[in-house]
C-alpha cells in the first residue's frame, strides 16, 4: 500500500472505534418518580401538568433536571446528580445526558 493510503486508514478505523464508543439515548439505570419506576430513562417525563411535590431518586449514569413545567422547558428547580434523591417542586424531569 502507498504510504499515503495507511494514515487514511489509521484515521478511518479511530474515527470508527470512536463512534461506537458513543452512548446510547438512554441512560442506564432507573428513575423513580413518586413511586413509579423508569428503566433506562430517556428524554423529558412528564409528571403532570401543574407544578406539585415529586419525590425523585436518580439511580442513574445521568443528571436529572427537574422542571417547573410538564414539558421540561421553562424554568428548571432542581438537579439530581447520579446516586441522589429528595423531595422537589415541578411537573417534569427531563434526563440531561450532555
Amino acid at each position: 500500500m502507498p504510504r499515503r493510503v495507511l494514515p487514511l486508514l489509521g484515521a478511518l478505523a479511530s474515527a470508527f472505534l470512536l463512534s461506537a464508543a458513543v452512548p446510547a439515548s438512554a441512560a442506564e439505570g432507573y428513575l423513580i418518580v413518586n413511586g413509579s419506576v423508569v428503566q433506562d430513562p430517556a428524554g423529558c417525563l412528564r409528571a403532570g401538568d401543574a407544578p406539585a411535590v415529586l419525590r425523585i431518586t436518580n439511580a442513574t449514569t445521568a443528571t436529572a433536571v427537574v422542571f417547573a413545567t410538564g414539558d421540561c422547558t421553562d424554568r428548571e428547580t432542581a438537579f439530581l446528580v447520579p446516586g441522589t434523591s429528595g423531595i422537589f417542586w415541578g411537573a417534569s424531569v427531563l434526563i440531561d445526558e450532555g
